[in-house]
Formats: C-alpha cells, sequence, structure tokens
C-alpha cells in the first residue's frame, strides 16, 4: 500500500513552504488543508516532514505538528494485506481470531461461549459472519461485541457484493436470503433435508447448494435470490457417490467439488465451468489421499490458491492448497483447533487521525514503507504539540532507520504491528516522559524497538548498533508488542 508516499512528501514540503518567507518558524498549513498522494492525506499545521530510505528498499516518513487528521486509502490491496479468520478454540475458550497469511500475529476479534463456525469475512473486509450454535452472528473485523442477525442457520453464504447473506434454516427446511444486516428474511427454497450444504454464489442472483448431501444420491443445484427459484440445473452423480465439499473460485467461473464412492475408497476432485446456469464437468483427479480431507475451502482474491482447514485421523491444520487440490504449504507456528477458516481481504481504508485513541488530533505521525506496503505507522501526542520534534539517529550505513522523539511531555504512543493496524499502546499512566526511541526492523518495515524516557539517554554509535546507555529509560517495547527489561544500556541494531 502507499504506492505513491514519495510524492506525498514532496506534497508537503511544498504545501509547508508557501507563505514561509524563507524564515525559521514553522511551516503551517491552514485553514487545515488534505494534502498528500494518491493513498494518503494528512490535515493540520505540520512543523516538520522527514523522510529516508534503505539500501535495501525500507522507506520511513514523518510528520509532526498539529495534525487534525490522517487516512489513507487504497482501493486494490493485495492478498498478502489480508488476514486469515477462523473459530477456534483455545486455552481461554471460544473465540473468533484473525491472524497473517503465516499465522503470525494472531488477534482476538471477539470471545463466544460456543464454537464459531461457517466463517466468512465481507468482501470489504469491515465485517466477519459466523454461526455460534445454531445462531447467524457478525462482528466487526476490528473486534468488538457480536450482534445476532438470524437464529436457526445451520450453513450461510455471502453474496459477491456482501449486500445479501443465503442462509440454510434446517428447522425450518428452508434456503433464504437476508441483508447483511440481518434484515428482510425472505424464504426461498423449502421442504429441504437437514443435510443441505450451500457451497457458494456465482452471481449475485445464483447461490449453488447440495442437497442429500450424506446420501449416495446428492444433488448438486442453483437457484436464484430473486426471480424464478429454480433455474433447473440438478448435476448428477455416478451411483453410490457421495457428495464432500465444495468452492467456487475467486473470479466466479468454476465450481471445484470434492465426491467419494461409497464403496471403494476413492476420492475424486472436480470442476464445473460455468455457462450460464449450467457448466461442463471435468474429473481432475481420483487419486486424493482418503484420510486427508479439506473440510473447509476458499479461494484467495488473485485465484492463485485455496485456504483451506486440512483435516486426518492424527489433526487439523490451516494449509494453502492448489485448485488440483494439492497441498501447497500449511500456515506455520499455530496450534489452533479449526472448524473452518475464511480469507479476511484488507479494507480500502483506514483512519489513522481523527477516531479512536487520535480522535483529538496528534502531534506526529509516522508510516514505514517496504515492497509497495506500508508495515507499520507509529502515532504519538504531547501535552504542546509545537514542541514534538523527530530525528534521525541512524546514518546511511548503519542498514536501518532508528529515530529519537522529543517532547515536552509525551501523552501517547502507539505502533501497528500487523496488517490489521491494530495499536500497540506503549504509554500507561505515567507522566513527565520527554520522548522516545523508535527503531524499524530493515528486513519487515515494522517496528523493532520503542523505548521511551524521562530524561535522554547518551546514544553512541558501535560496531554492535546504537547503544542508548544511562538517562532515565522507562519503557521498552519490541516489535510483537511485548514489553521487555529495561537496562542500564540497550543496544538497537
Amino acid at each position: 500500500m502507499m504506492k505513491g508516499l514519495g510524492l506525498l512528501i514532496v506534497a508537503l514540503a511544498l504545501a509547508g513552504a508557501v507563505g514561509c518567507g524563507g524564515g525559521g518558524s514553522p511551516a503551517s498549513i491552514g485553514p487545515d488543508p488534505e494534502v498528500g498522494g494518491s493513498q494518503i492525506r494528512v490535515a493540520g499545521k505540520m512543523s516538520n516532514q522527514i523522510a529516508a530510505t534503505t539500501p535495501g528498499g525500507l522507506a520511513v516518513f514523518g510528520f509532526t505538528g498539529a495534525i487534525t487528521k490522517a487516512y489513507w486509502s487504497d482501493t486494490n490491496p493485495t492478498a498478502e494485506e489480508g488476514e486469515i479468520v477462523v473459530g477456534t478454540r483455545t486455552a481461554r475458550g471460544a473465540e473468533v481470531v484473525a491472524m497473517e497469511l503465516d499465522g503470525s500475529n494472531p488477534r482476538v476479534i471477539t470471545g463466544l461461549t460456543d464454537f464459531a463456525e461457517r466463517v466468512a469475512v465481507s468482501p470489504d473486509g469491515v465485517w466477519a459472519y459466523f454461526v455460534e450454535g445454531a445462531t447467524l452472528k457478525r462482528v466487526p473485523m476490528s473486534g468488538g461485541i457480536p450482534t445476532t442477525l438470524l437464529a436457526d442457520v445451520a450453513d450461510f453464504c455471502l453474496s459477491p457484493s456482501g449486500a445479501k447473506v443465503v442462509v440454510f434454516r434446517p428447522a425450518a427446511q428452508t434456503l433464504s436470503v437476508i441483508n447483511a444486516n440481518g434484515s428482510g428474511l425472505v424464504n426461498r427454497v423449502s421442504g429441504l433435508p437437514v443435510d443441505t450444504d450451500i457451497i457458494g454464489a456465482s452471481t449475485e442472483v445464483n447461490v449453488y447448494f447440495v442437497r442429500d448431501k450424506n446420501t449416495t444420491n446428492p444433488q448438486l443445484r442453483v437457484f436464484s435470490i430473486s426471480g424464478p427459484v429454480f433455474n433447473d440445473l440438478v448435476i448428477g452423480f455416478p451411483d453410490n457417490t457421495s457428495f464432500a465439499h465444495g468452492v467456487i473460485d475467486a473470479k466466479r467461473e468454476n465450481l471445484y467439488y470434492r465426491t467419494f464412492d461409497g464403496v471403494s475408497t476413492e476420492r475424486r476432485w472436480h470442476v464445473m465451468r460455468f455457462t450460464g446456469t449450467g457448466g461442463y464437468l471435468y474429473t481432475l483427479r481420483t487419486n486424493l489421499d482418503p484420510n486427508v480431507f479439506f473440510q473447509s475451502m476458499q479461494f484467495l482474491p488473485d485465484n492463485s490458491k485455496m485456504l483451506v482447514v486440512e483435516s486426518s485421523p492424527t489433526g487439523a491444520w490451516l494449509s494453502f492448497a492448489s485448485d488440483q487440490y494439492e497441498v501447497l504449504s500449511r500456515v506455520s507456528g499455530v496450534s489452533f483447533i479449526y472448524a473452518q477458516a475464511a480469507f479476511a481481504p484488507a479494507p480500502t481504508f483506514r483512519t489513522l487521525v481523527g477516531a479512536g485513541n487520535y480522535a483529538g488530533g496528534a502531534a506526529m505521525v509516522m508510516f514505514s514503507e517496504k515492497s509497495n506496503r506500508t508495515p507499520a505507522v507509529v502515532l504519538a501526542d504531547c501535552t504542546t504539540r509545537a514542541s514534538m520534534t523527530l530525528t534521525r539517529i541512524s546514518d546511511d550505513n548503519d542498514g536501518t532507520l532508528i529515530y529519537q522523539l522529543n517532547c515536552d511531555n509525551l501523552t501517547k504512543l502507539h505502533y501497528t504491528k500487523s496488517n490489521s493496524f491494530a495499536q500497540v499502546g506503549v504509554i500507561g499512566s505515567l507522566t513527565g516522559l520527554k520522548g522516545a526511541f523508535i527503531a524499524f526492523n530493515a528486513e519487515t518495515g515494522r517496528v523493532s524497538n520503542v523505548i521511551t524516557f524521562t530524561r535522554k539517554p547518551s546514544v553512541d554509535r558501535t560496531v554492535q548498533g546504537i547503544v542508548l546507555e544511562g538517562g532515565e529509560m522507562v519503557d521498552h517495547f519490541d516489535g510483537a508488542g511485548t514489553r521487555k527489561p529495561v537496562g542500564e544500556k540497550i543496544t538497537l541494531r
């Protein structure tokens, strides 16, 4: 994200130069116009803007002053900027948890009393939907208390736009449609057996489902959210064949599904190429491992691979697989038990200053940029915003970027550590803080260390790195958001 941030620095510098007259007073932007590039906007009376890069491609940009608003948007985030959402059970109990695609930076979206199943995320990345018990609920991806949408729900899917939710209600034996907020219930198909599965929507109108799934005579059907209920599509299966699971690809051009022969141990993988309301069927594989089963599947937005829950008699794993049903990789460093998993696209808009912890403004905003992404954001405030200064203490030969922040009284300091941009708070109730040191990891672009102080330590450059010694250092946080012991000497690399 923030592909045009270099242009932003130029724009801010030019804006700050207007009316300055070459004097030494702080440059200002008034009355608080928004300036910036294509991804980011900042408003306020800026006193300073800085920019620095490393040979490895890391760039950091900073602004100080009376900042009233800062936000950015990216209309086309990559899959790598998204998250994975799972319903899981940990030592804390049942939870809905989000994490990055490699399993790092897990965060709890909400705690539950029962296991969350049938997980999905809205196309805009704002809402996580799930079934708890037999109740369909949703919760903001940013976290919070779930909202109940509808009872008597065993399965559901979202329409491509996220405006509608298609639900299967086993007690009522119906396929029904509701609005994304749970209103406007309309029953569409009635008299269905309890072993009915919704596969997904190929368009805003057509939805595929399987009835009689647990028999040797399942039917793959399509119905319309509006208009005629059925499009008269019934896909036949060979005798003694049971349906296991299906998924529609991200481009909504194909339906992939898995079947098994009730007589032998053969497991098959098929694809249906859509042609209107029907399609052409192809069998892609007949040699699937009968002991491994993907109980949840979803294609990533670029169609490059599927996010799957892979299970066997020995356990369950979160994995990525190809459209040929081949496991490409397993998510490492994760020990949850999964029911289902969903891909959560990155939101296309985020407010950094003007809402949340910084609703009343900020004295400092920093961003990092690495490989067309924004790995970290740092925000700070102080008693007198005009006192905030930001200085780079690393040089071009250090291979990383380290900054010193000074002010009269530091009141807030937050940084982000993950794609979710959830803020790690550094300052508690302590007063009298005069600043902080902020270091960025050259490889990832994320914050690696934050050290606050009431009296500035000495700063020395050594072969081991930049050494902070003496003074009165108060708190030391690492890149994972963990508070570390504060010693007399800290080395930043």
